[in-house]
């Protein structure tokens, strides 16, 4: 077996126990101890000469030179999250040659193992390389948050919830298309994702129906962007859904819900976070019965909206400092001790006095976006007779 690159290999057993004399150079093959084919000797120096510098390793090679002057570019590559980095080599580049030829189809779709499914394989996700189908996907998923039909790269993972909650959509736009090619198209990707998304839609209508739900089902309740309704020191709250997911937690699964409300930190209004979750539950849950429900499927719809709208234009009327007298319980800052009650006692609202004593509760609110110069707008003009829908977040 040959030494290994950089290595020095150990001599051999009749390197050790050898005991004859090498054979005596004759006249007639040295001649002043060089040999008679001058060329031989030349192509043996130059073999050896090859020879050590193929040991020389990459650092000794790099040793000469600065941190960041060496004039080439350093591939790595790991295959997932959990391998370490490697240096590229020519069989990683065999890869790019699979991702060019795969490049050229409409539609890729990935596949991974699957104990538990009857044919050991389960969809993992689909790409969307057709730009006939990019088209039709840039106007469904317009003003959809996180997806952006103009990349590269435009994936989306099993189960689709983003179809699902477009899915009458979807329908009404490829139908719509009347091109054969385009139709074609659409042909592939129906193959794929009607037979994992159409079991929900049907599954979700009946649940919708008998006004219940399981846990596993819980997402086809909150579309992104939805209103929903929750109790907070046992007030109606009204708020805006950013994303919900299914999160593994100390306590086991939870449903997770991102929201987000209009707040005001005693200088200005703007948005801050609240997050929700919901407990694993076994069976049937009625959906009323949810800590957390859709307001458009709140028995009391509108009764809360009234309400929590009148909240709103209170809350604005408070900006400053007021001095108002109380009926009610007052909460102590010490949970140790016992709420009080007030009969008419005087009380100052300073927002932004109490922020500025109270640093540790300090409010971190982003900006209102698309919201703020129509709020700006109402709040300056003290036209609170409007019916703004950003009253029922406050």
């Amino acid at each position: 077996m040959p030494p290994a690159l950089g290595m020095v290999s150990p001599p051999s057993p009749s390197q050790h126990t050898a005991t004859t004399k090498p054979p005596q150079a004759t006249p007639d093959k040295m001649t002043n101890g060089t040999s008679e084919h001058p060329e031989e000797a030349t192509d043996s120096k130059e073999k050896e000469t090859k020879d050590d510098d193929s040991t020389k390793s990459e650092g000794d090679e790099d040793a000469g030179i600065e941190r960041g002057m060496k004039l080439d570019v350093k591939s790595l590559y790991r295959e997932d999250y959990d391998h370490a980095w490697e240096d590229w080599t020519p069989d990683h580049e065999k890869m790019d040659a699979e991702r060019l030829k795969n490049s050229r189809f409409a539609v890729v779709v990935r596949h991974e193992m699957d104990t538990a499914a009857d044919s050991g394989l389960r969809l993992h996700s689909i790409t969307i390389q057709s730009p006939l189908l990019r088209k039709i996907l840039d106007k469904l998923f317009h003003g959809y948050r996180d997806i952006s039909t103009k990349l590269k790269e435009l994936t989306f993972s099993c189960p689709f919830h983003e179809f699902y909650f477009r899915w009458d959509r979807y329908i009404e736009l490829t139908e719509q298309e009347t091109d054969d090619t385009t139709r074609s198209h659409i042909a592939l990707l129906n193959k794929t994702i009607k037979p994992e998304i159409e079991p929900h839609v049907e599954l979700g209508k009946e649940l919708r129906k008998e006004g219940t739900i399981t846990f596993d089902y819980l997402w086809i309740l909150f579309q992104q962007d939805a209103e929903v309704c929750a109790q907070i020191a046992k007030q109606n709250r009204l708020f805006n859904l950013v994303r919900a997911s299914y999160q593994k937690t100390q306590v086991g699964v939870v449903f997770s819900m991102t929201c987000k409300f209009v707040s005001f930190d005693g200088d200005r209004f703007g948005y801050q976070n609240h997050t929700f979750q919901i407990k694993a539950f076994e069976g049937h849950r009625r959906v009323s019965e949810l800590s957390v429900l859709p307001l458009d499927l709140h028995s009391r719809r509108d009764a809360i909206v009234t309400q929590t709208t009148a909240r709103g234009r209170t809350f604005v009327k408070l900006q400053g400092v007021n001095y108002k007298s109380y009926y009610g319980f007052v909460e102590p800052a010490d949970p140790r001790r016992k709420r009080q009650k007030i009969d008419g006692g005087r009380v100052v609202i300073d927002a932004a006095g109490y922020n500025n004593e109270n640093v540790e509760d300090e409010q971190h609110l982003e900006t209102l976006q698309d919201a703020s110069d129509k709020f700006s707008d109402t709040v300056n003009n003290q036209d609170l007779d409007r019916d703004d829908d950003y009253f029922i977040f406050l």
